[in-house]
Protein backbone atom coordinates (compact mmCIF):
# COMPACT_ATOMS: atom_id res chain seq x y z
CA UNK A 1 0.00 0.00 0.00
CA UNK A 2 1.95 3.35 -1.09
CA UNK A 3 0.98 6.38 -1.76
CA UNK A 4 1.58 8.99 -5.03
CA UNK A 5 1.89 11.55 -2.52
CA UNK A 6 4.28 10.00 0.03
CA UNK A 7 7.77 11.18 -1.89
CA UNK A 8 6.47 14.39 -2.25
CA UNK A 9 5.87 14.60 2.57
CA UNK A 10 9.18 12.34 2.35
CA UNK A 11 10.98 15.73 0.63
CA UNK A 12 9.57 18.43 2.62
CA UNK A 13 10.44 16.44 5.95
CA UNK A 14 13.74 15.91 5.01
CA UNK A 15 14.43 19.76 3.83
CA UNK A 16 12.61 20.68 6.86
CA UNK A 17 10.19 22.48 5.17
CA UNK A 18 7.22 20.49 6.95
CA UNK A 19 4.78 22.50 7.57
CA UNK A 20 5.28 25.91 7.24
CA UNK A 21 6.90 25.77 4.02
CA UNK A 22 4.91 23.48 2.23
CA UNK A 23 1.25 23.75 0.31
CA UNK A 24 -1.64 23.57 2.43
CA UNK A 25 -3.16 21.09 -0.20
CA UNK A 26 -0.20 18.68 0.86
CA UNK A 27 -0.68 19.33 4.58
CA UNK A 28 -4.21 18.88 3.72
CA UNK A 29 -3.54 15.25 2.03
CA UNK A 30 -1.51 14.25 5.30
CA UNK A 31 -4.35 14.54 7.38
CA UNK A 32 -6.84 12.85 5.64
CA UNK A 33 -4.28 10.02 4.28
CA UNK A 34 -3.36 7.33 7.20
CA UNK A 35 -0.01 6.25 5.39
CA UNK A 36 0.89 9.78 5.17
CA UNK A 37 -0.07 10.95 8.50
CA UNK A 38 2.32 7.94 9.94
CA UNK A 39 4.89 8.94 8.24
CA UNK A 40 4.80 12.50 9.01
CA UNK A 41 4.47 11.17 12.50
CA UNK A 42 6.97 9.04 12.70
CA UNK A 43 9.18 11.64 11.00
CA UNK A 44 8.54 14.33 13.45
CA UNK A 45 9.15 12.21 15.90
CA UNK A 46 12.60 11.39 14.49
CA UNK A 47 13.80 14.58 14.00
CA UNK A 48 12.79 16.20 17.55
CA UNK A 49 14.84 13.76 18.84
CA UNK A 50 18.35 14.28 16.70
CA UNK A 51 19.64 17.27 19.25
CA UNK A 52 19.07 15.04 22.34
CA UNK A 53 21.03 12.36 20.68
CA UNK A 54 24.26 12.56 22.03
CA UNK A 55 27.22 11.19 19.24
CA UNK A 56 30.93 10.92 20.59
CA UNK A 57 33.58 12.28 18.50
CA UNK A 58 35.24 9.79 15.76
CA UNK A 59 38.17 9.64 18.45
CA UNK A 60 36.15 8.66 21.12
CA UNK A 61 34.77 5.96 19.22
CA UNK A 62 37.83 4.97 17.95
CA UNK A 63 39.25 4.73 21.28
CA UNK A 64 36.28 2.28 22.53
CA UNK A 65 36.54 0.28 19.30
CA UNK A 66 40.49 -0.02 20.12
CA UNK A 67 39.47 -0.58 23.84
CA UNK A 68 37.22 -3.06 23.26
CA UNK A 69 39.42 -4.75 20.71
CA UNK A 70 42.21 -5.61 23.36
CA UNK A 71 39.78 -6.46 25.98
CA UNK A 72 38.02 -9.23 23.39
CA UNK A 73 42.32 -10.31 22.98
CA UNK A 74 42.76 -10.61 26.37
CA UNK A 75 39.71 -12.70 27.38
CA UNK A 76 40.67 -15.14 24.48
CA UNK A 77 44.17 -15.22 25.76
CA UNK A 78 43.01 -16.20 28.81
CA UNK A 79 40.71 -18.70 28.09
CA UNK A 80 43.40 -20.65 26.53
CA UNK A 81 46.07 -19.88 28.95
CA UNK A 82 43.35 -21.25 31.84
CA UNK A 83 42.70 -24.11 29.68
CA UNK A 84 46.15 -25.22 28.91
CA UNK A 85 47.01 -24.47 32.77
CA UNK A 86 44.13 -26.83 33.21
CA UNK A 87 45.20 -29.76 31.34
CA UNK A 88 48.79 -29.44 32.49
CA UNK A 89 47.25 -30.27 36.27
CA UNK A 90 45.46 -33.17 35.00
CA UNK A 91 48.27 -34.43 33.46
CA UNK A 92 50.63 -33.90 36.26
CA UNK A 93 48.08 -35.81 38.61
CA UNK A 94 47.91 -38.73 36.30
CA UNK A 95 51.09 -38.88 36.58
CA UNK A 96 51.17 -39.24 40.14
CA UNK A 97 48.45 -41.67 40.25
CA UNK A 98 49.98 -43.80 37.78
CA UNK A 99 53.07 -43.63 39.61
CA UNK A 100 51.48 -44.11 42.84
CA UNK A 101 49.75 -47.23 40.94
CA UNK A 102 52.36 -48.55 40.53
CA UNK A 103 54.41 -48.54 43.21
CA UNK A 104 51.57 -50.20 44.79
CA UNK A 105 51.04 -52.87 41.80
CA UNK A 106 54.65 -53.97 42.00
CA UNK A 107 54.73 -54.30 45.56
CA UNK A 108 53.67 -57.76 47.58
CA UNK A 109 52.45 -56.50 50.56
CA UNK A 110 52.27 -53.03 52.46
CA UNK A 111 55.63 -53.68 53.73
CA UNK A 112 57.04 -54.43 50.27
CA UNK A 113 55.50 -51.18 49.09
CA UNK A 114 56.62 -48.97 51.72
CA UNK A 115 59.86 -50.52 51.18
CA UNK A 116 60.03 -50.09 47.42
CA UNK A 117 59.01 -46.77 47.65
CA UNK A 118 61.50 -45.86 49.81
CA UNK A 119 63.83 -47.11 47.68
CA UNK A 120 62.10 -44.76 44.71
CA UNK A 121 62.70 -41.63 46.79
CA UNK A 122 66.07 -42.81 47.36
CA UNK A 123 66.85 -43.00 43.50
CA UNK A 124 64.75 -39.76 43.54
CA UNK A 125 67.62 -37.07 43.65
CA UNK A 126 69.54 -38.62 40.56
CA UNK A 127 66.45 -37.43 38.13
CA UNK A 128 64.11 -35.66 40.33
CA UNK A 129 65.42 -32.21 39.65
CA UNK A 130 66.00 -32.27 35.88
CA UNK A 131 62.42 -33.78 36.17
CA UNK A 132 61.22 -31.13 38.28
CA UNK A 133 63.00 -28.23 36.02
CA UNK A 134 61.51 -29.65 32.80
CA UNK A 135 57.81 -29.69 33.88
CA UNK A 136 58.08 -26.03 35.80
CA UNK A 137 59.63 -25.01 32.27
CA UNK A 138 57.19 -26.79 30.33
CA UNK A 139 54.38 -25.17 32.61
CA UNK A 140 55.76 -21.98 32.40
CA UNK A 141 56.39 -21.72 28.82
CA UNK A 142 52.76 -23.11 27.17
CA UNK A 143 50.55 -20.89 28.04
CA UNK A 144 52.79 -17.88 26.77
CA UNK A 145 53.97 -20.22 23.50
CA UNK A 146 50.19 -20.94 22.98
CA UNK A 147 48.94 -16.98 23.00
CA UNK A 148 52.20 -15.84 20.39
CA UNK A 149 50.45 -18.96 18.55
CA UNK A 150 46.71 -17.49 18.38
CA UNK A 151 47.06 -13.92 18.75
CA UNK A 152 46.12 -12.05 15.36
Amino acid sequence: MTCPRESEILDALMTARWPEACEDELRAHAQSCALCADLVLVATAITNDVPEAHVPTSGVAWWRMQRRDREEAARAASRTITIVQASSILAAIAVVLTILGGVSAMSESWRNGIAHGLQLLNSLPQWGLPLLLTLALVLAAAPVALYFAVRD
